[in-house]
C-alpha cells in the first residue's frame, strides 16, 4: 500500500458517524483529564503512520501518551497512538475490524482498540497488551 498524503479539514463520514466520533473524543477527553498522566485525543484529521508496512491509515480518533512522534517531522502523521477508535458502518466494519486493527497491532505503543457500531448502541473494546 503506498502512502498518500491526503489533509481534509472534513469528516470523512456521515453526519452520524462525524458526530458520533466527536463525542467520543470528547468524552474520553473529559475522562482522562484528572489523571496524573498527560494523554493527548484527537480526531480523524490525524494519520496514523505504520512504518512496518509502509502504510498510512485515518483513525476517527485517538489518543497518545504524553508528547505525540510525528513521522519524518510532519505534524499531522504521528507514529505513537495508545488507544484508537472507530466508528463502524456496514460498509467499512469488515476493513476496520480485521483490515485496520492488523495494522494497528504492528505499533508498539497501540493497547486499545475501541470499535463503536453505528447503527447500535454498542462499544466493543480489545485490549491488545496489558498496561500492568
Amino acid at each position: 500500500m503506498n502512502f498518500i498524503t491526503v489533509k481534509s479539514l472534513e469528516c470523512r463520514g456521515t453526519d452520524k458517524h462525524c458526530e458520533i466520533s466527536m463525542n467520543i473524543g470528547a468524552a474520553i477527553k473529559f475522562a482522562i483529564r484528572p489523571l496524573p498522566t498527560k494523554f493527548r485525543v484527537y480526531n480523524s484529521d490525524l494519520k496514523i503512520r505504520i512504518d512496518s508496512l509502509d502504510s498510512g491509515v485515518y483513525p476517527d480518533a485517538l489518543v497518545i501518551c504524553k508528547e505525540p512522534e510525528y513521522w519524518q517531522d510532519r505534524q499531522d502523521v504521528i507514529v505513537n497512538p495508545l488507544v484508537i477508535v472507530e466508528v463502524l458502518s456496514p460498509s467499512t466494519q469488515a476493513y476496520d475490524r480485521l483490515g485496520k486493527f492488523e495494522l494497528y497491532k504492528e505499533l508498539p505503543s497501540f493497547q486499545e482498540y475501541v470499535l463503536v457500531l453505528l447503527w447500535h448502541f454498542r462499544i466493543s473494546i480489545n485490549i491488545v497488551f496489558s498496561f500492568l
